[in-house]
């Protein structure tokens, strides 16, 4: 009968809508919790120029934090560990870390131990990675005759049995030179130092003044030197 489809239409109608509201209500159709808020460690590349450095480091993170109380698990490139520790009792000052140069150089990994702080945030600590590699230096020596320059050098490197720069034999180093107005560098020989950590002296054709100067390309344990300009 019309009248009583009517009536089952309806009584669908409420029925649908008691079932909607109850679903609405329900512990399981909760908003999604909000993400985890990350924390990034700001730990720069360490140079090793001396027996020991020391270094503040900080961390921040992409919320608001209140006393956070953080630890790192800090990987040297031989497996061997150390820790790192942020305390909320001195918020906001940074954590200071000291590297040896008994420690190992080469790649270190960052990765979070936990993190809290005096809010209800959850967090989640993001791995990084650093280096820690020894300080290089190179010297050019530049003298003009005519229109000739007579160069030569040296490369140094820390080394950690003297606790001081040595000679760095078997280093590759780049002689460049470009115009004394600037411009780019153009490589003019690259050579590997001797057991001396110096290249062979050459004279070139130059007869406009230009800019010389030595770069030590680095290895996996030490860190590549630009040396300082000379104009010839």
């Amino acid at each position: 009968m019309p009248g009583e489809t009517m009536e089952k239409k309806t009584a669908w109608a409420t029925t649908a809508l008691l079932a909607s509201a109850l679903l609405a209500g329900a512990p399981g159709a909760a908003a999604a919790a909000d993400p985890p808020c990350v924390v990034h460690l700001d730990m720069p590349d360490v140079r090793i120029n001396k027996p020991s450095v020391f270094l503040w480091v900080d961390e921040h993170a992409a919320c608001d934090r209140y006393h956070p109380d953080s630890t790192w698990l800090i990987t040297r490139p031989d497996a061997s560990t150390r820790t790192l520790h942020f305390s909320g009792m001195h918020w906001p000052q940074p954590a200071g870390i000291t590297f040896d140069d008994s420690e190992g150089f080469g790649t270190y990994e960052a990765t979070g131990a936990g993190t809290s702080d005096l809010t209800e945030n959850v967090y989640t600590q993001q791995s990084m990675s650093f280096l820690v590699k020894r300080a290089s230096g190179v010297a050019l020596t530049a003298q003009r005759s005519g229109s000739h320059v007579t160069t030569g050098g040296l490369a140094r490197a820390y080394s950690p049995a003297a606790n001081q720069f040595t000679d760095w034999p078997a280093a590759m180093v780049r002689l460049e030179s470009r115009p004394a107005a600037g411009g780019a560098w153009v490589t003019l020989s690259t050579y590997r130092t001797n057991a001396a950590g110096r290249i062979p002296t050459h004279r070139w054709y130059a007869p406009q003044v230009r800019q010389f100067r030595l770069v030590a390309l680095g290895t996996p344990q030490i860190w590549p030197a630009n040396g300082t300009p000379q104009r010839r």
